[in-house]
């Protein structure tokens, strides 16, 4: 199988076609159901059928990775306790972590919503991880916060509320709904993979997390149904 390629195809087609024990990480910016509004996340009548369709291509990631490989699994709180007792079957569970946004959403009668998950599966209990360190934790400017792999600082949590999203404080604007910044890959990338592991992008979207492989030297392969996204922000992105 080609590297560093976009195949415009199912994940659930695709990744059967992958070799076992040849991926050692997974990021899979999966679609919510029914959050928003556009058609990627309304492809299913139920929740039932979305429950399902992710049990499906999620039983193969186990197959596809590496002794040492992990999955982060993408998730709204509505929906991703779900996903979590089947996830649960398939991989060892090892964390659960809070995207705190700086920007809510919602209406006039509730909480604002400004959280998004993740879930950290690993394949078995000797995986990669390398502990990352904020440089400037406790600014008030969590903007200018960085991490790094070493050296002087906080150790990075579980509420990771120093990445801003995008469209916040000249972040850049959205290519795409739900587009995530290329920090959030660069994270899991550098806590999960050594220089030259291979990361497939199951959901590729706009191409953040390939764009977050590329600058830190990890060869990937992503699939993506949409071949608008493809052609008109994919690929000038990583050209």
């Amino acid at each position: 199988m080609e590297t560093n390629k976009v195949y415009n195809e199912k994940v659930e087609d695709f990744i059967k076609t992958i070799k076992s024990n040849s991926i050692k990480l997974i990021i899979a910016d999966v679609p919510y159901f029914n959050i928003v509004n556009d058609e990627w996340d309304n492809q299913w009548e139920t929740l039932e059928e979305w429950i399902d369709w992710n049990t499906t291509w999620l039983t193969e990631c186990k197959r596809v990775l590496t002794d040492d490989g992990s999955l982060y699994y993408y998730g709204n709180t509505n929906h991703i306790s779900y996903i979590k007792i089947k996830l649960d079957k398939i991989l060892k569970y090892k964390n659960w972590i809070t995207w705190c946004k700086k920007r809510g959403r919602g209406n006039a009668n509730d909480w604002l919503y400004v959280r998004e998950e993740i879930l950290f599966y690993t394949k078995s209990d000797k995986y990669t991880f390398h502990k990352l360190y904020s440089d400037k934790c406790g600014t008030s400017n969590a903007s200018k916060q960085k991490f790094k792999a070493t050296g002087v600082g906080k150790r990075l949590t579980n509420v990771w509320d120093d990445i801003l999203e995008m469209g916040w404080n000249n972040t850049g604007k959205c290519k795409m709904s739900a587009e995530k910044p290329v920090k959030l890959g660069e994270r899991i990338i550098l806590s999960s993979t050594n220089e030259g592991d291979l990361v497939y992008i199951p959901f590729a979207g706009s191409g953040s997390e390939i764009e977050a492989c590329i600058k830190n030297n990890r060869p990937w392969i992503a699939t993506e149904t949409n071949e608008t996204y493809i052609n008109d922000l994919i690929m000038p992105r990583i050209s």
